[in-house]
């Protein structure tokens, strides 16, 4: 994305210990499926395209965090056409983790549904069936939209898959075998009772099937249908992972940036809270487009009354608070972001890293702790001419704490060190700013040094391939034409 949110810099001054809504703002993000793996929030997301008229989406965009305010872009883990054969047009996906494995769970626009496998969130991702899972063709499966899947699996290792959409009588659900990759069938007819009466549809049902367990109870949340609810994010609740359900009503009302537009949920427990992915086109319209194909994924804390139904939930533009700052003496990767402005995320070999857009780029990483003063600061860049970083504390024209030169690395990413003053042992944001001949630079990782010693800039996590950055092939500078296109 090339025009990027404009943030009034007073704004942003003070230190921030919560988030900022949406949690990406170099991309559009749709559909959020929300997990943890090894302690650490993931949200898989469909990719809308700036600028596009219809429901494109032909790769999923994966997002990761530990603190609820920096997020990680891995970039596009699983793109139609290339990780599946069969399938190109990639609506809302279903993410699920069993055993260690990750099964990412994704229909071709309306139907039918495949699903591939990986190892870690990352991927790379197989299809382990090379066709469908689950189309119209199977029982009870015939008159749904086959499409938006949702993968749960129980306390007792059984797993289910919750899909359909297009009317009340429309929602579906079948048992997962023990492989994960093929189901039983008939597909079962998802129902709630409401206002005492009989369970027979499942009430004001339209699309974006949702199962959590909370408490020993079961939580079935749906998108409502427009005419009657607007599309709001209704919920019903259960003893059992089918049903019967009770219909409680609404968790999440559209609002106004979101106004007749469609909305996706998922529901995830981390560290000890519960929390809600949704979208809107909250950053469409700070843009000025107003896009109904323009969407961006939020989260909010999700609370439960005494009764165990659900707090309404209310969005936010600043969303939860901040879990733990991050650590200046670790290396840290450059696509964690929290803001950025004039930069995309592209691939350098296995690792995401940001690409500056030109002079003005920057990038904000919120909630640093400094223990002590440091000395220096080390980054880890490809340039392309004559470009700079400079380190900002607290703002985008904050006081320079950094200045670092930029030479031409030869297509080659290379380490660079520059002094650092006018930081204590102290918690701020520091926002990374692009100067110079900055169209190009790939910004992978930086870390900073206490006075006296230097960063190492060792691998961000073991046996996850990110050293292979030093050996990343060469690569021309990105062409200043450049615009992202749908595969053809």
């Amino acid at each position: 994305m090339q025009k990027l949110m404009t943030t009034v810099a007073s704004a942003l001054i003070a230190f921030s210990a919560v988030a900022v809504n949406p949690i990406v703002t170099h991309k559009y993000s749709a559909d959020p499926s929300g997990f943890v793996w090894k302690d650490r929030l993931y949200v898989m997301c469909s990719h809308d395209l700036e600028g596009q008229k219809h429901f494109e989406m032909y790769d999923y965009v994966l997002l990761s965090t530990d603190d609820l305010v920096n997020w990680t872009d891995h970039g596009d883990v699983f793109v139609g056409g290339k990780d599946v054969k069969w399938c190109w047009n990639l609506y809302a996906p279903g993410v699920v983790v069993k055993d260690d494995k990750v099964y990412l769970y994704y229909p071709n626009a309306g139907g039918p549904i495949g699903v591939a496998v990986a190892d870690r969130p990352e991927g790379p991702y197989t299809d382990p069936l090379g066709k469908a899972l689950i189309g119209r063709e199977m029982p009870g499966c015939d008159s749904c939209w086959v499409f938006d899947p949702a993968a749960f699996v129980d306390d007792d290792g059984k797993g289910y898959l919750y899909f359909g959409g297009n009317g009340d009588t429309m929602a579906r659900a079948v048992r997962l075998n023990d492989d994960m990759v093929s189901a039983q069938f008939p597909g079962i007819m998802m129902m709630a009772s409401k206002d005492g009466k009989e369970a027979t549809v499942m009430p004001y049902f339209f699309e974006a099937s949702f199962m959590h367990k909370h408490n020993g109870k079961y939580y079935f949340s749906y998108s409502a249908n427009f005419p009657d609810r607007g599309a709001s994010i209704d919920y019903a609740i259960g003893d059992k992972p089918l049903g019967p359900f009770e219909w409680k009503g609404a968790m999440l009302k559209n609002f106004a940036e979101n106004s007749w537009n469609n909305n996706h949920q998922s529901i995830v427990e981390f560290r000890g809270k519960t929390y809600i992915f949704y979208h809107s086109r909250l950053l469409s319209k700070r843009q000025k487009h107003d896009n109904v194909y323009e969407r961006s994924v939020s989260i909010e804390e999700l609370k439960y009354n005494e009764d165990g139904t659900i707090v309404k939930v209310v969005p936010s533009h600043e969303g939860p608070k901040q879990l733990k700052p991050l650590d200046p003496y670790a290396c840290n990767r450059a696509v964690t972001i929290c803001q950025d402005e004039k930069v995309k995320v592209t691939m350098a070999g296995r690792q995401s890293v940001v690409t500056s857009l030109g002079v003005g780029a920057w990038l904000r990483y919120a909630g640093f702790k400094f223990p002590s003063a440091p000395g220096s600061v080390t980054v880890r860049c490809r340039a392309y001419g004559d470009a700079s970083l400079e380190v900002r504390k607290g703002a985008v024209d904050g006081p320079v704490v950094a200045k670092i030169a930029l030479k031409d690395t030869n297509q080659r990413f290379a380490r660079v060190t520059a002094d650092v003053t006018g930081l204590g042992a102290e918690t701020c944001d520091l926002y990374f700013v692009f100067g110079g001949d900055a169209y190009g630079t790939e910004f992978a990782d930086y870390q900073f040094a206490e006075k006296g010693k230097k960063a190492p800039l060792a691998s961000v996590e073991k046996g996850a391939d990110l050293d292979a950055i030093d050996s990343a092939p060469a690569k021309p500078r990105l062409d200043r034409n450049h615009k992202d296109r749908r595969p053809r």
